[in-house]
């Protein structure tokens, strides 16, 4: 009886880790997607030298760098 249960602890332990880093990731991607919108659309507003534009090649490797730093984060 005693290693049936530890053997569903630990498959239960296992499910919740593998899912925790699923969500993290899908989290992650999300809110960077969110973050560089908002820069995006203040940038809209701005004119003269302070406006900056990103390319959509510029857009993705900053959405995957932040949703990286994001996910480190809440490893920690």
């Amino acid at each position: 009886m005693i290693l049936i249960e530890q053997a569903w602890r630990n498959r239960t332990k296992r499910l919740v880790e593998d899912n925790s880093v699923q969500w993290w990731s899908k989290w992650a991607k999300h809110v960077a997607e969110l973050q560089l919108l908002r820069a995006d659309a203040e940038n809209r507003k701005k004119d003269g030298n302070e406006f900056y534009t990103l390319t959509k090649e510029d857009f993705t490797a900053v959405k995957d760098e932040l949703a990286d730093d994001f996910v480190a984060l809440a490893d920690e």
